[in-house]
């Protein structure tokens, strides 16, 4: 049974010599009920904010600019340090964390999150998945390379993970998880507390153990057994306050804090080479301890782009067979990229491409704006204009995006994480158009909706005329029954078929393709999709438009109910709005000639 629903069609003011599209209920015929509400969808790539040595608006805090900058990107995913930081190779015109002077005093993560306007900014922006490095403010010293040296606010575990220590920390972290469940429930968020490399941790203060003498590369020091379980312990408590936290509120709901600990040194272990290094966090650690999930900082996986994707995947097997998960992580790897970083667009894709053959759940650059001259690996440049790095991502993030609402349009479910992968690890050769015709002849969508109903529902979009309607259903049917032609392949011949062309004009036509596909108001657009149709059969143009870069802009933004200035009455679109079935669907219903 054909499957109705009612909709909206946009009423777009166009010059005289221009078609109208106008107002006018018509019934969806072969996508599901725009009222459906699917599940909660990641888009598992993005970026991090990390000390900016330049901002374009000086009268913000960089790490506001940097995730506005991945907003615009399309990306839901965001990691920042919830601590006030200043960039010792940042201009006086660049704004730390903390912008603004805040009123109230700042004793805990609570009050850091609650009472300074950037970080409270950040974590009401409407990203999925926030990604936050937090320790514990309470007794934080001045130095501000303590993540840096094992020293992270004011904790030394050079000299053990004392009960006092211990104690500060649970009660800042269970305090702050809990604050994060209580404030955005309902919301659809996930939240991720995490530290930055433990391995530079672990090998921090260690040079003068007898077995580090003479070892210039503290890469190759042997941490002492005494370092390695400060390091148990230390984890072992961030995972038991989140863990208590979450516990605290069953109810909850429509929200959720995990616990990860990244590793980012371990190959000396993986090499098996004595007296090199050979106590990781991975090895020496993570066997010991449960936690959510792994971040991986993976610049030794990344770096050497001619060995992807068999190098990162090595280094990610090894975490994972290492590694003692919760459960509780709701994707199907518990590892993932926390860190990589490339210059060129070509290098950066391929490391998205490895990450996600593996299956990682997140692949995270680094970074926006880069922390220190020589970096040049960022997505944005001081005059405001984007690298390849930012280009890759808006490519793949677009694809991404439109996989799910053609699923979810045409089959009624999200991608797996399997179809996501296998999308992701080939975007870059992968055409919009190709998703769309795999959706429309696949088994799932021919289960839903019958050959003879699919061909009858084109004709009725496409509207043409009810006395050669009949005559094309037969042929038309008699093409897919024989396997002469694919249900997609069958959409194109009608496209470009004279009963088309006499139901709907060039004109008319080209108005569609640049104001319901592409969301251009553009008269000169217009202009130049109709110049293109002399020479161009009509599926062309329309595969065209669907493999444009600005269709692509067009369907990211289009992934919020409402944009309004406060980010945190931003609302994902978790539903097929009328929006989205105009990209996607050949309907022609409701155009005034």
């Amino acid at each position: 049974m054909l499957q109705r629903c009612r909709f909206l069609l946009l009423v777009l003011t166009c010059t005289s010599t221009l078609p109208v599209l106008e107002c006018g209920a018509v019934e969806r015929l072969l996508t599901v009920s725009g009222d459906v509400e699917f599940p909660e969808y990641s888009t598992r790539i993005g970026g991090q904010g990390s000390t900016a040595i330049y901002t374009m608006d000086p009268e913000k805090a960089w790490v506001i600019q940097e995730a506005e900058y991945q907003l615009a990107l399309g990306s839901d995913t965001f990691k920042f340090m919830l601590r006030p930081y200043k960039n010792k190779y940042a201009g006086t015109d660049v704004h730390t964390e903390e912008g603004p002077p805040h009123s109230e005093p700042v004793h805990s993560l609570v009050d850091r999150a609650k009472n300074v306007e950037s970080f409270r900014k950040i974590l009401d922006m409407p990203f999925r998945y926030t990604m936050i490095w937090a320790f514990p403010v309470a007794g934080l010293n001045n130095d501000q390379t303590g993540i840096y040296t094992g020293k992270a606010a004011g904790i030394n575990l050079g000299d053990g993970y004392s009960k006092a220590e211990a104690k500060v920390e649970y009660r800042e972290l269970y305090d702050f998880t809990r604050y994060l469940i209580e404030k955005y429930q309902n919301t659809g968020r996930s939240f991720l507390i995490g530290n930055w490399e433990g391995d530079w941790v672990l090998l921090a203060d260690q040079e003068h153990l007898p077995q580090n003498k003479g070892k210039e590369n503290k890469r190759a020091f042997e941490p002492s057994q005494e370092k390695i379980e400060a390091m148990r312990a230390w984890f072992a408590n961030r995972q038991k306050a989140i863990e208590d936290a979450r516990n605290s509120l069953p109810d909850a709901k429509g929200v959720h804090v995990y616990h990860y600990v990244e590793v980012n040194h371990f190959e000396n272990a993986m090499d098996d080479i004595p007296d090199n290094g050979d106590a990781r966090l991975v090895n020496a650690v993570l066997p010991n301890i449960k936690v959510d999930a792994v971040s991986y900082s993976a610049w030794n996986g990344t770096n050497q782009t001619k060995e992807l994707p068999g190098r990162l995947h090595k280094h990610l097997q090894f975490i994972e067979d290492h590694a003692q998960f919760t459960g509780e992580w709701p994707f199907e790897k518990a590892v993932f990229v926390g860190e990589y970083g490339r210059k060129k667009g070509a290098e950066t894709t391929k490391c998205i491409n490895a990450a996600a053959s593996w299956g990682c759940p997140f692949t995270l650059y680094w970074c926006i704006i880069p922390n220190y001259p020589t970096n040049n690996h960022y997505m944005v440049e001081k005059d405001g204009s984007l690298t390849e790095s930012y280009m890759a991502h808006h490519e793949a993030l677009a694809k991404i995006v439109c996989q799910r609402d053609v699923y979810r349009l045409f089959l009624g479910k999200n991608p797996t994480e399997k179809e996501l992968n296998v999308l992701l690890a080939n975007f870059q050769n992968t055409e919009v158009s190709s998703v769309l015709a795999a959706a429309i002849n696949s088994p799932e969508f021919v289960a839903r909706i019958s050959d003879s109903d699919f061909v009858a529902a084109l004709l009725v979009q496409l509207l043409v005329d009810q006395g050669e309607s009949k005559q094309l259903l037969g042929t038309f049917l008699n093409k897919i029954t024989t396997g002469e032609l694919s249900r997609f392949q069958v959409l194109l011949e009608l496209m470009d078929s004279d009963e088309f062309k006499t139901a709907v004009n060039d004109r008319e036509f080209s108005a569609w393709i640049c104001t319901r596909v592409l969301n251009n108001e553009d008269p000169a657009s217009r202009e130049s999709v109709l110049s293109s149709l002399s020479s161009t059969a009509r599926s062309q143009v329309w595969k065209s438009a669907l493999n444009s870069p600005g269709f692509g802009s067009a369907i990211l933004k289009a992934r919020f109910q409402n944009t309004q200035a406060d980010y945190k009455d931003w609302i994902y679109e978790n539903s097929t709005s009328d929006t989205v079935y105009q990209h996607f669907s050949v309907d022609f219903r409701g155009i005034l000639k």
